[in-house]
């Protein structure tokens, strides 16, 4: 994800203005940690991103049967090698000062729709919408 925010960057300053940066999934969580590391664009919109990193590293790490200690140590080798806390890649700390739109699918089986609430804030120009049986694929 790191990476791939980094590459949002480094194709951005060969771009002109950018008037939207579109992500899915992690591509939405690395376009929200790239307008953190100086990605400029008018809007961004975010199509079933996660919104709290560590959460999923956890929860994918659950879903694989690793047991707590293994579960710890997934984490920690994430970190090492992004180079940035899971804890830092989080949206709650994101100064997001861009108009935006959260699309997420209420019934989506990867990253639940509670991610989606994560990510706005009361006063903010970031909306939301949350889409009605769809799941991750179709949304």
């Amino acid at each position: 994800m790191v990476l791939f925010a980094r590459a949002l960057l480094e194709a951005a300053s060969e771009l002109p203005a950018l008037l939207a940066v579109i992500g899915h999934s992690m591509g939405g969580a690395s376009a929200l940690l790239a307008t953190q590391m100086g990605l400029r664009c008018e809007t961004l919109v975010t199509v079933a991103a996660p919104s709290c990193i560590l959460g999923l590293l956890r929860g994918f790490a659950r879903f694989m049967g690793l047991p707590a200690e293994a579960r710890a140590h997934f984490v920690r080798a994430v970190e090492t090698t992004a180079g940035i806390p899971a804890a830092h890649l989080d949206v709650q700390r994101y100064q997001l000062d861009l108009p935006g739109l959260i699309v997420h699918a209420e019934d989506d089986p990867v990253v639940p729709v509670g991610e989606a609430d994560l990510s706005t804030r009361p006063g903010s120009t970031v909306s939301c919408c949350v889409c009605q049986r769809v799941g991750i694929s179709v949304c």
